[in-house]
This record gives structure tokens, sequence and C-alpha cells, in this order.
């Protein structure tokens, strides 16, 4: 029983060790990374954010209780329309608040929707470039690919079809509990080969400055979620590939989502965190394409360089047929699985 024991205190030594070893390296690697940032920068962009919101419109919504709101998503049963027929329909309405200029959209306290007009404007032509470089790494080689994808609302919806070969959808970052040891890990878009962890830390290096203007949005949009935000990139209960790809970049959501030529549908994003926020930023050369949110009555004016902030699981949302040369769209988000994943940890930490 003695050797028993000593060999188990042994073992613990050794697993606390590791950690703190790990928690060591990671530590280090943010510093470098903010260290890599210039205080210049930094200020300049929190500067920029402090005077966007100071003179932000407001719209408040009337009776409107949000925490109710998202406990009967619990329960939604409702049929879901034909795609097409049901956004014609919402295309038409006249009775919609719509957003085309810097507003916030809230309900008492609790702030739903924001949008920032033109905020990447200047950086848009050559981040468009290099989003297209990089998703094209995963194109599809058939031309005449059609791929069938599930969208996730208060119902199933059906199969979602898209034929051609420059509209195409992936998701880098990290993703869910999906491996043996229940951790967050770095996507296979991410980590997959030598050319996916060089196209995504260049990636990252290109989106670093709209990554702090987001970063800075969303502290004054809603300084509780992005404290909690920021917790979650800092967790010690994720991977250390994702620890990783941390210090290349200094936004606070873990994965991203990233569109080409989309057409998004109707849909509610429910492996988003209930009353998380998502971030999406909009880049390239067309017209249309509004942001519909039917449950507020909201349409959103969506022009290259704007960037909506978006509870995405609490809110169905879907986008209006769009023109142009091209549209792609980056969205930010932190999934739900992480913050369990950091529940789990704490938790197992305290026994």
């Amino acid at each position: 029983n003695n050797s028993g024991n000593k060999k188990q205190k042994q073992d613990d030594d050794a697993t606390s060790a590791s950690i703190k070893t790990s928690n060591r390296i990671h530590n280090r690697g943010v510093e470098a990374q903010q260290s890599q940032i210039s205080r210049r920068v930094i200020k300049m962009v929190t500067t920029t954010m402090n005077k966007k919101f100071l003179n932000i419109r407001v719209h408040m919504i009337p009776n409107f209780d949000f925490k109710s709101h998202l406990s009967s998503l619990k329960h939604v049963k409702d049929s879901i329309p034909q795609h097409s027929a049901y956004a014609e329909e919402w295309s038409k309405r006249t009775d919609l608040l719509v957003l085309n200029e810097d507003m916030v959209v809230k309900a008492g306290d609790d702030a739903l929707v924001c949008l920032l007009k033109g905020l990447n404007i200047d950086r848009n032509k050559k981040l468009s470039d290099k989003i297209v470089d990089f998703a094209n790494i995963y194109r599809p080689k058939d031309s005449n690919f059609k791929e069938v994808r599930y969208r996730s609302g208060p119902t199933p919806l059906p199969p979602t079809q898209r034929t051609g070969n420059i509209t195409y959808f992936l998701h880098t970052g990290t993703i869910g509990l999906g491996n043996e040891n229940r951790t967050p890990s770095a996507s296979a878009t991410m980590v997959g080969s030598v050319k996916a962890v060089n196209a995504n830390v260049q990636l990252l290096w290109d989106l670093e400055f709209t990554s702090l203007l987001n970063n800075a949005a969303l502290k004054q949009l809603d300084p509780v979620s992005f404290n909690t935000y920021s917790e979650m990139r800092n967790s010690k209960h994720v991977s250390p590939s994702t620890k990783l790809f941390c210090t290349q970049c200094p936004f606070v959501w873990l994965g991203k989502a990233i569109l080409i030529n989309e057409h998004t549908k109707w849909h509610r994003d429910i492996k988003d965190k209930e009353d998380g926020w998502c971030c999406i930023v909009y880049f390239g050369n067309f017209s249309n394409g509004d942001l519909f949110l039917p449950d507020l009555k909201l349409r959103l004016h969506i022009e290259a360089g704007d960037v909506v902030f978006l509870r995405s699981y609490a809110f169905v949302h879907f986008v209006d047929e769009w023109i142009g040369e091209g549209r792609f769209v980056v969205v930010y988000y932190t999934s739900k699985d992480v913050f369990e994943a950091h529940k789990l940890g704490e938790a197992a930490d305290m026994e």
C-alpha cells in the first residue's frame, strides 16, 4: 500500500510540474505576442473606439426581456417556412427598423446587436485579397461540386445546397470536445499540415489590427462578456495547439468561420454561447445582402468594411440576396464547448 501511495504521489507531482511548465510557456508566449503590439497602436485603437461609442446612437426595444427570450428558445417547436419565400416576405416588409449608421440596439440594460459602419474600410481591399488567398487553400477542386450541409435553427432545417466553385464555407480555430481527452483543440484546417499552419499564422498576422479594433469594440459594448471571452482565451483547459495560436493574434474569440460568396440562410448558431456574441466582419465588393433579424424586426444595411456584433445563439438571422464581384465574411466566435470545458476543468482542479 505504501509503495502504491508513493507511486501515486510521484505521478501527481509529475502531472503538477507538467501543468506548471505548460502554463509558464503559455504565459511567456502571450507576453511575447503582446510586446510585439506597440502601445501606440493599442492606444490609437482604444481612443478610436471610445470616440465611436461616445457618439453612437442607441435604439431601445420596448417590452422585450432578453433573459425571457433565451429561456423561451428551449421550447421552440414552430415549423420553419421555406427559406426563399420567408426571405422574400421579410425583404418586402416596411415595418422593420433599418440600421444604416453606427447603432447599438438594446432592451433594458442588455445590448442585443451593434452595427459599426466602415470600421475596416481603409484596409478592406488588401484584406479581401488575403482572405481569398487563405480560403483558396481549402477551395473544392471539383468545379461542379455540390455540398449538402445542415444549418441549425430552433428546429432542424432542411439541407442547404450550394453549387459552384466560388462559394464555400470553412471553420478555422478552436473546435469542440471531439477528441478523447474532451479538450477543445485547434481544427484540422489549422494544424492538418505544415501548409495549413503557415497559412493560419499568416492570416492571424494579417487580421491583427482588425482583431484589436473588434476587441476594443466588444469591451465598449459589453465589458462583462469581453472579460468572459478573454478568460476563455487564456484558459489552461484548452489544448496546447490553441494556446500556441493565441500567441499569434490578440483577438478574444477562439474560432473563425470564413464565408466566401455565401448566401447565409435562416438559422441560429446553437453551438455558440447562449448569451454570447459573435463578431461579423465584411469584405469584398458587393451591394445588397442586408442582414435580417426577424425576432427584433431589424434590417441591417451591410457594406464592405462594416462590423456587426450579434447575439448569434439568441436570434434568428439570414442574409438577403447580394450582387457584386465578391462578398467575403469573417465571423469570430467561441464555441460553448470551450466554456463547458473550462467549467469542468476548473471544477476538477478544485477536487
